[in-house]
C-alpha cells in the first residue's frame, strides 16, 4: 500500500498568491510530514494564463520543487481557461530530488519502485510494468468549450458526462481481465 497526498485547484495567482501559497504551503507540510509516497496535482494550479515570472507561478514553483524533494509527484493539465496548454511544461524541469511527470492528454501512468513515472505508450497500459508501485489513470480537462460548440450549451455538461462514463466504462472492461483492484471509477489504480 502506497500513501498519496492529492492536491486540488490551487489556483495561483496574483490576486490570491497569499492564500494559495499559505494554504498549499500547510499542504506540502504535511505531505512531507507523512511521508507520502507520491503527489497528484489533479488540475488548474494556476489561474488565467500566468506568465512563467510572475510572482505567482515562481511560489507554485518553489513548493512544487519542495513536494518534488520529497515524493515524485504527477500534475494533471487543468482547465483551459485556467492553465493554456504548455503552462505546466515548466515543471517537470525543476530538478527536485524526485521527478514531476506532468499528464496533458487521457491516459495512464505507473510510480515504479525507483521512484520515477513510466507513462505508457497508448492510451492504457496493455501490461502493468515489472516493478510498478501504482498505477494512475489521468483525465486531465476536457475543454467544454469544444463541446458546447459541438452539441450546444444546453446539451455540454451531459455530451462530457456521457463521454467519460464511456472512456471509464472501456477502462473496466480492459482492466477487470488483469486481475486489478477495483476503486470508485475516478480513481482506479493498482497497488501492489
Amino acid at each position: 500500500m502506497i500513501k498519496v497526498a492529492q492536491f486540488s485547484d490551487l489556483h495561483f495567482s496574483g490576486k490570491n498568491l497569499d492564500e494559495a501559497g499559505r494554504c498549499f504551503g500547510y499542504g506540502v507540510d504535511q505531505a512531507i510530514e507523512r511521508r507520502v509516497d507520491a503527489a497528484v496535482i489533479t488540475g488548474d494550479s494556476t489561474d488565467h494564463a500566468l506568465d512563467v515570472h510572475s510572482p505567482a507561478v515562481g511560489r507554485l514553483a518553489r513548493e512544487v520543487r519542495r513536494l518534488a524533494d520529497h515524493c515524485p509527484v504527477l500534475m494533471l493539465q487543468g482547465t483551459f481557461s485556467h492553465e493554456p496548454p504548455g503552462t505546466l511544461a515548466i515543471f517537470p524541469l525543476l530538478g527536485g530530488r524526485h521527478p514531476v511527470h506532468v499528464a496533458e492528454h487521457i491516459g495512464q501512468v505507473a510510480l515504479m519502485g525507483d521512484g520515477t513515472w513510466a507513462p505508457a505508450r497508448g492510451w492504457r497500459f496493455d501490461v502493468v510494468p515489472d516493478g510498478a508501485r501504482a498505477v494512475f489513470t489521468c483525465i486531465p480537462t476536457v475543454n467544454k468549450a469544444t463541446v458546447a460548440a459541438t452539441v450546444g450549451a444546453a446539451d455540454a455538461a451531459e455530451a462530457v458526462g456521457r463521454e467519460l462514463a464511456a472512456l471509464l466504462s472501456g477502462y473496466a472492461a480492459s482492466m477487470a481481465p488483469h486481475g486489478w483492484r477495483r476503486y470508485p471509477p475516478s480513481a482506479w489504480a493498482m497497488a501492489r
